[in-house]
């Protein structure tokens, strides 16, 4: 699907665990409509904590496991349904197709999908990506993307919360 210009970029270094948290819940006030968000990032980059910290965000209780051999996870509970989709083991994109994934971009729900590279031809345009690195023992590089304009209020929200949150 095409890629719409971003809406906004940027990139910081979350020096912590803690501070990578509390972005995630930050993201996760947002919102307040179904969408995907995009994760990129190797192994141990932070993708399953992001994405139990968004559940956590979201009102989700209990715990968020990652998919990596069910693919795909659903969870309920929260202002909104979260479906956490992991595409480490697929090979083939259209792998992705014979399972049905399509049908989880046109729901109800806010869906995460980490190895998103894999997937890039299932991806809707408009769609919050997070593209997360190691750069420390704790502290992880992150660039977060923001295409269309599916969450009104992400960007000043993203832009606030580096302002108000992260060292000088």
């Amino acid at each position: 699907m095409p890629n719409p210009i971003p809406q906004a970029e940027w990139s910081i270094e979350v020096p912590s665990l803690e501070l990578t948290l509390s972005l995630a819940g930050e993201i996760a006030r947002q919102f307040a409509a179904p969408g995907t968000v995009a994760f990129f990032g190797g192994l141990g980059s932070g993708k399953t904590t992001f994405i139990q910290a968004l559940g956590a965000g979201l009102g989700i209780r209990g715990a968020i496991t990652s998919p990596t051999y069910t693919i795909v996870n659903r969870y309920e509970g929260g202002r909104l349904p979260l479906v956490h989709v992991d595409c480490y083991r697929i090979a083939r994109e259209s792998e992705l197709y014979e399972i049905g994934l399509e049908e989880v971009f046109n729901g109800d729900s806010l869906v995460c999908i980490e190895w998103a590279e894999r997937a890039q031809g299932l991806l809707p345009g408009e769609r919050l990506e997070l593209r997360l690195s190691n750069s420390g023992p704790s502290s992880r590089s992150v660039r977060i993307i923001l295409r269309g304009n599916l969450w009104p209020g992400m960007a000043q929200a993203i832009s606030r919360w580096i302002e108000e949150s992260l060292p000088r």
